[in-house]
């Protein structure tokens, strides 16, 4: 079996926690966002990935832009699905594998965007880099 390495808890890794928390779009202020602001905020979501889909990692980029479309929640029904089509075609674009989010791991994928709510982005996006490593080790073990 493969090793894999884990990311201990540096001042580089405090630095890199304290980056992505303050790449969170700053778009929503309540938890129940008005239908009628919706085209804003999507729209400076848009803007947000656009301006940064180029200077940050695909990783980032793709898991803070999943995290901000859940919190705007512009659907009735959908918005976690939507959310990770977007992050995979931020992936994708980045040339990265997909993230495929197991079943057996969604109460640890709820617990880390409810972490998120609280201005704590770290876990969610280690989150979403496991499952990314995981996808890809599963693609390479049935090649």
């Amino acid at each position: 079996m493969p090793k894999y390495y884990t990311v201990k808890k540096t001042e580089e890794l405090k630095l890199l926690t304290q980056e992505i928390n303050n790449l969170q779009v700053r778009i929503n202020e309540k938890k129940s966002l008005r239908p009628e602001r919706w085209a804003t905020v999507m729209e400076k979501l848009i803007s947000w990935i656009n301006d940064n889909i180029n200077k940050k990692h695909g990783l980032i980029t793709g898991a803070v832009a999943h995290y901000n479309l859940v919190r705007i929640h512009p659907f009735d029904d959908g918005n976690g699905r939507g959310a990770r089509l977007l992050m995979n075609l931020i992936f994708i674009k980045k040339r990265l594998p997909p993230a495929v989010i197991r079943n057996q791991r969604r109460r640890l994928y709820l617990d880390t965007l409810a972490k998120a709510d609280k201005e704590d982005l770290e876990p969610f996006v280690r989150f979403v880099g496991e499952s990314l490593v995981s996808t890809q080790k599963v693609i390479v073990e049935n090649l």
